[in-house]
């Protein structure tokens, strides 16, 4: 006797995802849109059988669409005889589109039928901050898989009107072709730098590396100078869920330093952004641009800064963007800071950004758990430098997504 089930899972689909993390610029928000999984209909089979044998003898079963009409080009059958599709029939199979199968009845045996399509299909999605590890498992028979990152903006001046604006964060891209045996990503979505409260006090950095800074208290006149934190970097894990796990990396912007004006120079050029081969150097503040902490770089961090940290800071001002390096800022620091020393260190620096390719694997610090396998291709790492538009350019729908907020849960957990 034979039972047939007529079933689908998922088709052979090139499946190019994107992760997108938008970063707003106003309000105490971070905006990240969520845009539904894109569905694509794949017809169900109808399994009927031309003969009704005995067991032992061969049945003959073919499959068709509703209203006995013909499987369409670019569709195969596949046929198994569990429900999960692990285990396939490979002989006896014939027919147009593979829609034919004999095979000899035994008593309990069950066929299952399924359609794969050829032709390439697209899904993306998109992820929210969480400020906790997101777990993407991908879907079967994938082909490749690009992924776009988007670091988190420092805190500042687009939160609270105090101080400078944060710096923005950067943008990276790769593919990861199926080949690399990748079945799943670990996803880290950058916090936004929160602000330090208006009687003074800490600024936290955003989630996933953003520096921390600390505000001078209130004077007798009422006034203080705030601090901000830096963004957190965005990145993408395999195989594990250490910084020495990450393919794909995103910088942070540094955190706003205390004056409208931190983070420019007299020529108008903008600092403090997250890169990019190297994040924006730290600008403003009582070195008055004479002698500017570097943002973090394909190999190193800015004053203070760690591999994937940005510099932590006890003066006015900003905290260094998290990334690839961490950006640097005035007297950073990767101790918390827990008191201020009445010094200004403008904008923080920003964080770098780092993609996984042949080229760049040498710049892999000691304790890389990545092999030549996983490599990216299509590979780009830019910072927005200037302006908004300079990171719309590049696919961020920031404006679109200026009013569909979530409040950032800020953390003094940078890791």
């Amino acid at each position: 006797m034979i039972n047939v089930v007529r079933n689908t899972l998922n088709f052979n689909s090139k499946t190019s995802e994107k992760i997108r993390t938008n970063i707003a610029v106003l309000m105490l928000c971070i905006f990240f849109c969520l845009s539904a999984k894109s569905q694509v209909s794949v017809p169900v089979p109808v399994v009927t059988m031309e003969n009704t044998p005995a067991c032992g003898e061969n049945a003959i079963l073919t499959a068709s669409l509703s209203n006995n009409a013909s499987i369409p080009n670019g569709y195969t059958c596949q046929w198994f005889t569990n429900a999960e599709c692990t285990h396939p029939i490979t002989s006896g199979v014939s027919g147009a589109n593979n829609n034919r199968l004999e095979i000899t009845s035994s008593n309990g045996l069950t066929i299952y039928c399924r359609l794969r399509g050829n032709t390439p299909q697209t899904q993306t999605i998109d992820f929210y901050f969480t400020g906790s590890e997101q777990i993407y498992n991908f879907p079967e028979g994938y082909q490749s898989f690009t992924m776009e990152v988007w670091g988190a903006q420092g805190g500042g001046r687009q939160i609270n009107g105090r101080g400078g604006d944060g710096g923005k964060g950067g943008y990276s891209v790769g593919t990861l072709n199926a080949a690399s045996g990748i079945s799943s990503i670990s996803v880290y979505v950058g916090g936004m730098g929160s602000c330090s409260p208006d009687d003074g006090g800490i600024a936290y950095g955003g989630w996933n590396g953003g520096g921390t800074s600390w505000a001078s208290p209130r004077t007798i006149l009422g006034l203080n100078s705030p601090a901000a934190g830096g963004g957190g970097g965005t990145d993408i894990r395999v195989n594990g869920n250490t910084f020495y796990h990450r393919i794909i990396v995103a910088g942070g912007g540094g955190g706003g330093g205390e004056d409208p004006g931190d983070g420019t120079d007299i020529f108008g050029g903008v600092h403090g952004y997250g890169g990019g081969l190297e994040g924006g150097e730290q600008r403003g503040g009582y070195n008055n641009n004479t002698r500017p902490e570097h943002g973090g770089s394909q190999t190193e961090p800015g004053l203070g800064g760690a591999f994937g940290l940005g510099a932590n800071t006890r003066c006015d001002g900003g905290g260094g963007g998290g990334g690839w390096y961490g950006g640097g800022t005035y007297k950073g620091t990767q101790e918390m800071p827990t008191l201020n020393d009445s010094d200004d260190s403008g904008r923080g620096g920003g964080g770098s950004g780092y993609v996984y390719t042949s080229s760049t694997a040498v710049n892999y610090p000691s304790g890389c758990r990545l092999n030549s396998s996983l490599y990216l291709s299509n590979a780009q790492t830019i910072n927005p430098n200037r302006s908004l538009e300079n990171i719309e350019s590049c696919g961020h729908p920031c404006k679109r997504l200026l009013y569909k907020c979530l409040q950032n849960k800020f953390s003094n957990d940078r890791h």
